[in-house]
Order: C-alpha cells, then sequence, then structure tokens
C-alpha cells in the first residue's frame, strides 16, 4: 500500500547516467505504429543522397568530358592495349583516361606528354571548320586533330561550330542537373511533411499517455508535484521528443550512409588521396568524443536546473496572491535571480562545449580542403588528376565535412530527448492510484472509521488513533482549528489518501477493497473554494 509519505516521489535531482540504448528502444514503441511513415522517409532521404552525390560527379563528367579536351599529345611509345592516333614524328594522339595514373605520372617527368587536342571525324559538320583553316588542322587517320592553344587563332564563330557537339552535351548535362534539383525539392518536401506528420501523431499519443495517466495518479503525488514541472512534462518534453523523431534520428541515419557514399565515391577516383584525406578521421574523432563527455554533463545540468526554473516560476505565480500579502516579493525575486543565474552558467557551460566543436571541424575541413587544393592541384598539373576529379573532390570533402558539422546540432536534439524521455519515462513509472475491484452498484451511506492514523509526512501525525461511525441517513459535523484534520478525514473518506494506520469501512467493507471509480459516483462534495473547470459541461 502506498502512503503519502511512501510514494514514488521523483525529483530532477535523482536523474543520473542515462541508459540511452534503452530509452531508445522506449521511445521507439511510439513510432511503431507509424513506421510506414518513418521507412518512407528513410527511402525520401536515401533518395535525397543519392542526387546529392551525384551533382559532384555530373559537374566532373561536364568538366572532364566536354570543357576539357580528350585527347593528349605523347611523344613516346604506346603500351599495347591503349588506343592511339598516330600523327607522325614519334608523335601518338591518346586519351588521357587510358593512360594509367604511374605511367601517366612518368610520362609527365619525362616530358614525354604534350598539349591536348580536338579529333573529329572528316564527316563531321567540324570539318568544315579544318577545310576552312587548313593551316590550324591536322589530318589523321581518325580525322581531323587540332592542339587546343591553336583554338585562340580561330574566330569566336568558328570555334562555336567546331565544339557544337560539346556545347550540346553540355546543355543536356545542365537539364539533368537542374532535372535532380527540381526532384530533390520534391523529395525534400515530402520528406519533411512525412517526418513532422508521424512527429504530431507521436506527440499525440504521448500527451494523451501523460494526462491519462495523471488523471489516474494518487493525490499524494499530485500534492507535492509542482505544476510548472508537470505541465512541462506534457509539453515541453513532448516536443524535445517530437525533434528527435523528425530532425535527429532520420538525419544521423541519412549522413552514415551519405558518408559511406562520399568515401567510395572518392576511393573509386582516387584511392591514394582518399586514404590522405583519412589521416584526418582519428582528430575528428577524438574532437567528436571529447564534445559528447562535456556536452552531455552540460546539457543535463542545463535541463535539470531549467525544469526547476519553470516550475518555481508556475508555483510563484499561482501563488502571487500570498506573496504579495505576506511581502515576499524581495525574496522570491532574490531565488528567482540565483536560479536564473545557475540556469545562465549552466547553459553557457553548454554553448562553450558546442562553441568549440563547430569551429574546430570547420576549421579541420578547411585544412582538409587546403591539402586537397595542394596535393590535388599538383595531381592536375602533372596530369595524374584530372580537373573535373578535383572539383568533384572539393564538393565530397565539403559533404563529408557537412555531417561533423551537423552533428552538434543533432547531438543537441539527441540529449535533449533523451533529458526529457528520462523524466517523461520516470513520471509514467510512477504508480497509479490503488484501487480495488469490488463493484459499488449502491451505497447505504454507512461510514466507519477504526482507530486511524494518518500523517501527510513521515510520522507528522494528522489523525492519531480517530475511531467514529456515521450510519446511513445520519448528519454529522465535524468541527474544530484549522489544521485538525478536518479536511484530511474528507480525503481520507473520498479514497485519495490511505491511512498508515487503522482502516476505513463503507458497508462494512474496506475502502481499499472498493472500485474507487464507481465508488466515487454516489459521493457528492461541495468544497469551500469555488474551482470552475475549462469546459462547458
Amino acid at each position: 500500500m502506498i502512503g503519502p509519505h511512501s510514494h514514488a516521489h521523483w525529483e530532477e535531482e535523482q536523474l543520473g547516467k542515462a541508459f540511452d540504448l534503452r530509452l531508445l528502444r522506449r521511445l521507439l514503441r511510439y513510432a511503431r505504429p507509424y513506421w510506414k511513415l518513418f521507412l518512407f522517409a528513410l527511402l525520401l532521404s536515401g533518395g535525397i543522397s543519392v542526387i546529392e552525390l551525384a551533382l559532384p560527379y555530373i559537374t566532373k563528367i561536364a568538366v572532364d568530358e566536354v570543357l576539357v579536351p580528350q585527347w593528349v599529345e605523347v611523344r613516346a611509345e604506346i603500351p599495347t592495349g591503349v588506343e592511339a592516333v598516330r600523327l607522325g614524328d614519334g608523335r601518338y594522339l591518346v586519351r588521357g583516361k587510358d593512360l594509367p595514373s604511374e605511367l601517366r605520372e612518368e610520362m609527365e617527368r619525362r616530358g614525354e606528354l604534350g598539349s591536348r587536342w580536338l579529333l573529329f571525324s572528316p564527316q563531321a559538320p567540324e570539318a568544315e571548320v579544318a577545310l576552312r583553316h587548313p593551316e590550324l588542322f591536322l589530318l589523321t587517320p581518325r580525322g581531323y586533330a587540332i592542339p587546343e592553344e591553336s583554338l585562340k587563332k580561330l574566330p569566336r564563330d568558328e570555334v562555336w561550330r567546331l565544339r557544337t557537339s560539346q556545347y550540346r552535351l553540355l546543355g543536356l548535362l545542365a537539364l539533368v542537373f537542374l532535372g535532380f534539383l527540381l526532384l530533390r525539392f520534391g523529395l525534400g518536401y515530402g520528406r519533411i511533411y512525412t517526418l513532422q506528420y508521424g512527429g504530431q501523431r507521436i506527440m499525440f499519443d504521448m500527451r494523451r499517455e501523460i494526462f491519462g495517466h495523471l488523471l489516474r495518479l494518487p493525490m499524494g503525488i499530485l500534492d507535492r508535484e509542482p505544476v510548472g514541472r508537470l505541465v512541462t512534462r506534457a509539453t515541453n518534453d513532448v516536443a524535445a521528443i517530437h525533434e528527435m523523431y523528425t530532425r535527429a534520428l532520420v538525419n544521423l541515419i541519412q549522413d552514415f550512409f551519405m558518408m559511406l557514399g562520399v568515401l567510395a565515391i572518392m576511393f573509386r577516383m582516387n584511392a591514394q588521396l582518399t586514404l590522405l584525406l583519412l589521416a584526418f578521421a582519428p582528430v575528428i574523432g577524438g574532437l567528436t568524443f571529447w564534445f559528447r563527455s562535456r556536452a552531455r554533463a552540460a546539457y543535463r545540468e542545463a535541463r535539470k536546473i531549467l525544469a526547476q526554473l519553470n516550475a518555481y516560476l508556475a508555483e510563484s505565480l499561482s501563488g502571487m496572491a500570498v506573496i504579495q500579502l505576506f511581502r515576499q516579493e524581495l525574496r522570491s525575486l532574490k531565488r528567482f535571480q540565483e536560479m536564473n543565474r545557475q540556469f545562465f552558467r549552466a547553459q553557457m557551460r553548454t554553448i562553450m562545449a558546442f562553441g568549440l566543436f563547430g569551429p574546430a571541424v570547420a576549421v579541420m575541413q578547411n585544412v582538409a580542403l587546403a591539402f586537397l587544393i595542394w596535393y590535388g592541384g599538383r595531381g592536375v598539373l602533372s596530369g595524374v588528376f584530372t580537373l573535373g576529379g578535383l572539383i568533384a573532390f572539393l564538393s565530397y570533402i565539403r559533404i563529408l565535412f557537412q555531417p561533423l558539422v551537423r552533428f552538434s546540432e543533432e547531438y543537441n536534439v539527441l540529449q535533449a530527448a533523451m533529458a526529457a524521455a528520462e523524466r517523461i519515462f520516470l513520471f509514467l513509472d510512477l504508480p497509479k492510484e490503488p484501487s480495488g475491484k469490488k463493484p459499488v452498484p449502491s451505497l447505504r451511506g454507512e461510514i466507519e472509521f477504526r482507530d486511524v492514523w494518518f500523517a501527510y509526512n513521515d510520522e507528522d501525525w494528522v489523525l492519531r488513533g480517530v475511531s467514529f461511525r456515521v450510519r446511513p441517513g445520519e448528519k454529522i459535523a465535524i468541527v474544530g482549528p484549522t489544521g485538525a484534520g478536518k479536511t484530511t478525514i474528507i480525503n481520507l473518506i473520498l479514497g485519495f489518501y490511505r491511512p498508515q494506520k487503522g482502516q476505513i469501512l463503507v458497508d462494512g467493507v474496506p475502502l481499499e477493497e472498493l472500485d474507487l471509480r464507481e465508488y466515487r459516483r454516489h459521493l457528492a462534495l461541495v468544497p469551500p473554494d469555488v474551482f470552475l473547470l475549462p469546459w462547458d459541461a
């Protein structure tokens, strides 16, 4: 039996280290009815990730396959298996991408690589330009060829005619790029709508469960809990969990697969450069571990003080008349200022952790970009790396670091949700009002107290060995000074509290055996204070 002095009264200070996995499993129970919505949102996120990864690669294709001429002059013997076009005098044209990177680097070191050339068929429309300017073109077994530097000697309109096919391909790539952007917009809208709808449904269910549990709590618990704290459970804490469902969880999953996709593409483009860039990973990992340990402690402290601040503010507002009547304004203000000061300090510790992590990751990103420009630029100059590949690598580095930059924000949301979940589940785990199961179809009205002892706090007894009997139809008056226990007797009869000693009988049946909801239907209470419920009845 739970008495008012022994109920599972919970305080913010009792919150220990969170079992994140346990809390997360319990939280996911609320998402289970809407798993299809969140699965659909994950699929949309996957589509967005694919588009994000494809856009830099389209840029690479546009640069390497369209803007930069494909054929490279080589003044050396061509390895077997590499397609080559003879120019004469020991010179050949080969596609740059057909040369192995090691061979290309060796040729560059020996000075065997020359300029880039354009090559097109004699039957192509571009051949008319070659016929009008034979001094700039060279006829090869594969068609007409012209070095890239000779294009400057042609009129602008002739250059346009000469590169018509490249311009058309460039326009097609631009349309594909624009189409991907529009598709990403549509997928992003669908993702946001789906997540918000699912999150709102979860908030609806959680608030209903919290308020339903609140209605079934023993009066001993409700008497001791500040109103502001109870309100926070159904409002701020539920909103924090909503943020976790709609932002943190899905974004963390999307960012994880995005990073895997970026690394896979980067390894495919240039494994050596990717491995060099991964040298920054231990530094970032250590920074993330430090941030996680610092931010969690600071954030939990800030949330605890904020809950106390909200509770004190709500209680002060509801009791403002009493504060002013007893001239306690200055004392209340000093206490509020102290709590406000503690919250400010806790928030500053949190801001310090977040403020260091974000810029530190940004610095690491810029260092990685600087290294990539230096190392990749040398590769472009030596012909080992293409210009389009370098541009794509720069984009992929930014994409790779974006989840790390967002991590502080997502971690903030996740910690808020974990702290809120701790408080909500501690509240939901509070025992409901004990009630018997014996039906009460009717009452004769006989009430008997047998040696009843009752205390609100420990053994600070309000009633000591009270015994009396009220027969059906009998009227009694309980008279006594303030604090004598008149209201307490009524509360015990209503079943709001259980006595620590003794027994209360209703029609000869112990009160704890009766179904309290049915029992209270037969009672009428006229309290001295008027309270209007906020709905029409």
